[in-house]
């Protein structure tokens, strides 16, 4: 999909949200299975719940860690600012998300076919979406959440990507 945007427009290459949500995918995607190796060795998941729910909370942290490591340094050089909290809101706000994202495809599916079940999925929507910005209300105001650092120089955006990279 980068590849259709830039062919259609080159300068969102320049817009902080593209470099921001690709910069999140890619972390995903790159860098999930490495911390994975570090927090999961050995914790497979069990025929426990308690196994089970250990297991997808450490797949939900190296998930969270990741794409803030994606977008760490472009966060802080367009807005010189770093959450201490980071980690901990997404583990709140990316399930919330997903749940947001269901229950709007399935509204969407069931307007076509069934008003009642669309109208329960649109509420359900709605539920989830004052959630997430309550949850997002409640972390932003938090004393000293975060702390504003300078813009770094360019040669060192570059060098910690290559880091993580390699």
């Amino acid at each position: 999909s980068a590849l259709f945007i830039l062919n259609y427009n080159p300068l969102q290459l320049f817009d902080p949200s593209f470099q921001l949500s690709f910069l999140s995918i890619w972390g995903l995607i790159y860098i999930t299975p490495r911390i994975n190796s570090w927090f999961i060795k050995g914790s497979t998941r069990k025929n426990s719940v308690i196994g089970n729910l250990k297991f997808y909370f450490l797949m939900s942290l190296s998930a969270s860690i990741a794409a803030i490591l994606g977008v760490l340094p472009v966060v802080i050089y367009y807005f010189g600012i770093v959450s201490y909290f980071a980690v901990v809101i997404n583990l709140i706000v990316i399930p919330l998300v997903f749940f947001i994202m269901s229950s709007g495809a399935a509204f969407i599916f069931f307007s076509f076919i069934n008003s009642i079940f669309a109208v329960i999925f649109a509420e359900l929507t709605g539920i989830f979406i004052n959630a997430l910005m309550w949850s997002v209300d409640i972390f932003s105001k938090i004393p000293q959440g975060y702390f504003f650092i300078e813009r770094p120089p360019f040669f060192l955006i570059a060098a910690y990507y290559l880091l993580l990279f390699f």
